[in-house]
């Protein structure tokens, strides 16, 4: 008796032993994920503080205007947003294109479009299904050149002035 009973102690070990190395792995992975979304927040939050809080376009699309926003709050649904990026016609006040930024690094933004306020790009720019995605680089002179489709847009600093 007392042998059965030793072996069916050492297959439950047995068994709880596999079960823990089977689910291990998965804790691992959970592990990583936690530390790959804190690596992509840390760069995502080096590559937003490189930019300005609002710029001006240059050349002919001179009436565009961008804001970056940190922590936005979208009045209408109340939600939040950590990095938020909006592109409007300053001549007319009306929205461009517009959104959370799902995706940043140190060559592109990636802007949920919020089509509720959607009402063009400047240049030939091409949204995707749900998303805007600029490569952009930051000259030595402060200029912010964002480009889509082959479509370059120069923007430098927006400094508001008293008349």
């Amino acid at each position: 008796m007392k042998g059965i009973k030793g072996s069916r102690w050492a297959v439950c070990l047995l068994a709880t032993l596999l079960i823990g190395l089977i689910m291990l792995p998965g804790c691992t992975q959970k592990e990583k994920d936690d530390k790959d979304k804190k690596q992509e927040t840390t760069v995502m939050e080096a590559a937003f503080k490189q930019f300005k809080p609002a710029y001006q376009a240059v050349g002919k699309n001179n009436f565009w205007h961008i804001d970056f926003t940190r922590d936005f709050k979208n009045e209408d649904t109340g939600e939040t947003y950590d990095y938020y990026m909006a592109i409007f016609d300053n001549g007319a006040g009306n929205p461009g294109v517009e959104g959370q930024i799902i995706s940043l690094d140190n060559k592109k933004i990636v802007i949920k479009v919020d089509y509720d306020l959607y009402e063009g790009t400047p240049g030939d720019w091409k949204l995707g299904d749900d998303t805007l995605e600029l490569d952009y680089t930051i000259e030595d002179d402060g200029t912010l050149v964002l480009s889509n489709s082959g479509s370059k847009v120069e923007f430098a600093e927006y400094v508001e002035t008293d008349y």
